[in-house]
């Protein structure tokens, strides 16, 4: 949990969970895992993993039964976890980190609080503003008091240290520059002139005197002379007799491998092929924005600060590449041009496009034009996720749809209706019978789709290959 999550938790305990939520799918969906990934990597998705599937069975939960007691007792194996462990060969290291990540969870919004009974975390959510004012202002009042207090005493602490180093200090000076003083007044003089008035007495015993240069050597094969190389005269060249034709050959023939186009520009990198483990040269692919006109008084990916700041004004704070307003935050690129935002509050003046009425739903391969067109303005952006309040749409590379999760049932997403006679579904279905049997599923992610909790796995053919009917809501075909 990073600390704006922990601050918000504060105050806004599920807010924060269901922005935890849309950060921890983020990171799954844009990792890559494979076998030969380093085990750092596999633990932190694997960590994602187990903590987006107890925040969303403990969002699930009602009223009443949104406790911290509740919450510990959510474990964080689930069907995507069995998948992900099995696709990357997993060791027991696997549940070891599910334990903790399971504790951790606990704590970090246990402690958040400062709260050691049980309560409904609903209520912390719900109460208005207007409520806690009086709470919060004695709570920011003792915080300051003692803020204050700790400072003092830091600062008494820090003054008292300072001043010992210093005195420290002095006295270790005043010992070394008197051993210093010591030794200076017992050495001998041995730079003193010679009698003879000999100036090149101090130059050594070469006769001629002459300097030699530090170019590169004469090289033939007689006798060395003097300092110089095996040479007639041992005197340094006046021509660079090294020879780069060698080394110009190793560079040309490295870069006579890539396209030219490659050579020439820096829009290439390499990403590894995800059938054959192997690195290859593809080209980068940049986000051009969409181009919309926007009304005024509202900004949108890529406006500028300046933009953003004459339509919402000076921000609550300021920290660097992110603008906050209230609970509300903006995203800037290096080129300081929005590239994100989260509309926590419902304040920003965000603007994509409007929803366009009785459009037609969106689905997978849909643009993002198509999305706003369906769905208007998202409620925030983060790197290719779209969140509609807690639902979240994704998008690839090309910028088109290819997966959701329908957390606050508010998308207006279909991939097909459920037949009234469809057949239940087996292994080794294909995607279109499982729609005719389910109708659209409540997410998308990857191979798996989910309705409600139960979830089903494809395969790269897309056919069935397990499931998962935690909700008991599948109609799956009996085997018996």
């Amino acid at each position: 949990m990073d600390n704006s999550l922990r601050e918000l938790a504060k105050e806004h305990t599920l807010e924060a969970m269901k922005i935890e939520i849309q950060k921890n799918q983020q990171l799954i969906d844009t990792t890559p895992v494979y076998r030969n990934t380093y085990r750092t990597t596999k633990i932190e998705v694997l960590r994602a993993i187990v903590r987006n599937h107890i925040l969303r069975q403990f969002l699930h939960l009602s009223f009443e039964d949104r406790t911290f007691q509740n919450l510990k007792r959510l474990k964080g194996t689930s069907n995507e976890f069995e998948i992900f462990i099995s696709n990357i060969s997993a060791t027991s290291y696997a549940y070891e980190v599910t334990y903790n990540a399971e504790k951790q969870l606990f704590l970090d919004y246990k402690h958040v609080n400062h709260r050691n009974t049980d309560y409904f975390l609903e209520q912390l959510l719900d109460t208005s503003l207007e409520e806690q004012d009086e709470t919060i202002r004695i709570t920011r009042t003792t915080r300051i008091f003692s803020s204050v207090f700790n400072m003092i005493r830091k600062t008494v602490n820090i003054a008292g240290l300072s001043i010992s180093w210093l005195i420290t200090i002095f006295f270790v000076v005043c010992i070394i520059g008197a051993v210093i003083g010591t030794i200076r007044n017992h050495e001998p003089n041995t730079l003193e002139a010679d009698s003879t008035g000999n100036s090149n007495a101090i130059v050594g015993s070469d006769s001629d005197n002459k300097m030699r240069s530090l170019d590169v050597q004469i090289e033939d094969h007689s006798t060395a002379s003097n300092f110089g190389n095996e040479g007639i005269s041992g005197n340094d060249s006046s021509e660079d007799s090294v020879d780069d034709t060698a080394t110009e050959n190793v560079i040309d023939a490295s870069l006579s491998t890539l396209p030219p186009e490659a050579v020439k520009s820096d829009v290439y990198s390499f990403e590894k092929d995800k059938e054959d483990q192997t690195s290859v040269l593809v080209p980068v692919e940049e986000e051009e924005p969409v181009a919309i006109e926007i009304p005024e008084e509202t900004f949108t990916m890529g406006s500028t600060k300046d933009q953003v700041k004459a339509v919402m004004g000076n921000p609550t704070s300021n920290l660097g590449s992110s603008w906050n307003y209230e609970y509300s935050s903006i995203q800037f690129d290096q080129n300081e041009q929005v590239d994100g935002w989260s509309n926590i509050s419902h304040n920003l003046k965000a603007y994509m496009g409007d929803q366009k009425e009785h459009a037609s739903p969106f689905t997978l391969d849909s643009t993002k034009e198509d999305v706003v067109d369906s769905m208007g303005t998202p409620t925030s952006i983060i790197g290719t996720t779209w969140g509609y309040e807690y639902s979240m749409v994704n998008f690839d590379r090309n910028h088109t749809v290819i997966g959701w999760s329908n957390i606050s049932d508010n998308l207006n997403v279909s991939i097909g209706l459920a037949q009234k006679d469809a057949m239940p579904f087996t292994t080794h279905s294909s995607k279109q019978e499982v729609i005719n049997a389910m109708g659209t599923p409540t997410s998308i992610i990857g191979d798996t789709w989910s309705y409600d909790y139960s979830s089903i796995r494809f395969d790269n053919s897309g056919e069935v290959i397990s499931w998962s009917d935690i909700s008991h809501n599948l109609k799956i075909h009996s085997l018996n």
